[in-house]
């Protein structure tokens, strides 16, 4: 699902955050970035990676509590900034 995520997403978003300039200690600048969601509703996994200028990291990925009935509110709470793309 790792890999997934990134070949076929199911939402694409773009965002702005602060992030910190190695070159110059304590300077921070604004960075576009992309986050890649993916749920697999077999196993209610849910995983975000983001993609940056330089880099792309995991974010975060975990199952939800209940597999039987999966409540996905707090994917919610990464999805900021513009919906780029969407699976239908």
């Amino acid at each position: 699902l790792l890999a997934e995520t990134i070949r076929d997403p199911d939402e694409i978003w773009l965002g702005v955050r602060e992030v910190e300039v190695d070159e110059h200690p304590g300077y921070r600048a604004q960075m576009f970035t992309r986050r890649y969601i993916r749920v697999d509703p077999d196993t209610s996994l849910f995983v975000m990676f983001e993609v940056g200028r330089r880099s792309w990291q995991a974010i975060t990925g975990y199952a939800s509590y209940n597999r039987a009935r999966p409540d996905y509110r707090h994917i919610d709470k990464q999805r900021a900034g513009k919906l780029l793309w969407k699976r239908k």
